[in-house]
């Protein structure tokens, strides 16, 4: 697809998010290291969702389970398989009562990282998840470079977009951070570092279809340098409507003169 074509699509995607705002989640997860595991899935340790309209949060915590399931905190480690269980078991459910709703994501795309690893990792504890369609998902980054271009922040882009926006919550942990806190048993840490990276991908989706979204992309590669290039930058620009409100104004009064000529 051209630079246009991509960014047309996006642009339409954010449309349509931004006109039923109530049917959209945004989710992110917090995991054990990936690195190290001789082949094991990572254990899951928090899962924050948040209505992308109300701002209404949910959280899925080892923390919050194992304190339902009146395990004490020192048990948690010892006692992780079947706290773990219960908490996918609760958010699975989740899940069934909210079938219709779309999903926003920030890359959870595949078995490693992504719906399939949850489904995976509640089907090697015994569960039955429920499966959330391909087309009820919508990944954050690939719909940020449809509108703004593959270049649109430096690399790594969640930190670097975060920062470029004033958004880098409160208790953000990068993956390393990430690592070392399911490493030294902080649940509650892991848990924050969720939510508050939920809010904040939440937040740029609201800035983006706002179009207020602070990005590094310039304009020729916002739009590409085609003439379909430079006619849809044209189309999105403010002097688009009232140059082409007096356009049709002058032509309905020429094509007006003549028919009032031939008559």
């Amino acid at each position: 697809m051209s630079r246009v074509s991509d960014r047309k699509n996006g642009l339409a995607k954010l449309k349509e998010i931004d006109k039923n705002k109530n049917d959209y989640l945004v989710i992110h997860y917090s995991c054990e290291s990936f690195y190290g595991l001789k082949g094991k899935s990572p254990k899951i340790t928090s899962i924050a969702i948040e209505n992308l309209e109300y701002g209404q949060a949910h959280l899925f915590a080892i923390y919050k389970t194992a304190e339902k399931m009146k395990i004490e905190f020192e048990q948690i480690p010892e006692r992780y398989p079947d706290i773990e269980k219960s908490m996918l078991d609760d958010f699975f459910a989740y899940v069934s009562k909210n079938e219709s709703k779309i999903w926003l994501h920030w890359n959870m795309r595949d078995s490693i990282f992504g719906f399939k690893a949850l489904e995976h990792r509640h089907e090697v504890l015994g569960g039955d998840p429920e499966k959330i369609q391909d087309s009820k998902q919508i990944n954050i980054a690939a719909l940020l470079k449809d509108v703004y271009g593959p270049e649109y922040i430096a690399d790594p882009k969640m930190q670097t977009l975060m920062e470029k926006n004033n958004l880098t919550p409160k208790h953000f942990l990068n993956g390393k951070d990430e690592s070392e806190a399911f490493t030294n048993a902080e649940y509650y840490e892991l848990s924050l570092s969720t939510s508050g990276k939920v809010r904040m991908f939440s937040q740029m989706v609201n800035l983006a279809v706002d179009n207020n979204l602070k990005v590094d992309t310039p304009k020729k590669q916002l739009y590409g340098t085609s003439f379909q290039g430079y006619w849809q930058r044209f189309t999105e620009s403010r002097l688009f409507k009232p140059v082409s409100y007096i356009a049709s104004t002058i032509v309905g009064a020429i094509i007006g003169h003549f028919v009032t000529q031939g008559l």
